[in-house]
């Protein structure tokens, strides 16, 4: 998550955006067919990220896909200490509970 003002590139925390979107006025686009995650912006200042709904759909991409696992950025800029109101670690809790059950073990089809 990098926040992009007409300054500096600087990484946020998820509680980070919790808080300016909460709090300080700056405002949240969803994109309604799921193409992509979140982003917010106020003034010159602009940050995309993952909610905890876009890293479920990418959860259960890995799922569908039969893919081995999935990689995760920077642990430590999920909410460890439920800033946000969601529970420590909402993201990495997603993650887990697609995740966690286990897959067929069967290859998936190819897609082209």
């Amino acid at each position: 998550m990098l926040v992009i003002s007409s300054e500096l590139i600087y990484p946020f925390f998820l509680f980070q955006i919790c808080d300016r979107v909460k709090n300080r006025g700056w405002t949240v686009v969803k994109d309604p067919l799921d193409r992509m995650g979140p982003y917010a912006f106020k003034g010159n200042q602009w940050v995309s990220f993952d909610d905890a709904h876009m890293i479920r759909l990418k959860s259960e991409y890995i799922r569908a896909m039969d893919l081995g696992g999935g990689m995760v950025w920077a642990l430590d800029l999920d909410d460890f200490r439920n800033r946000c109101g969601d529970g420590p670690h909402p993201l990495l809790n997603t993650i887990r509970s697609v995740l966690a059950t286990p897959g067929t073990g069967a290859p998936g089809q190819p897609i082209y």
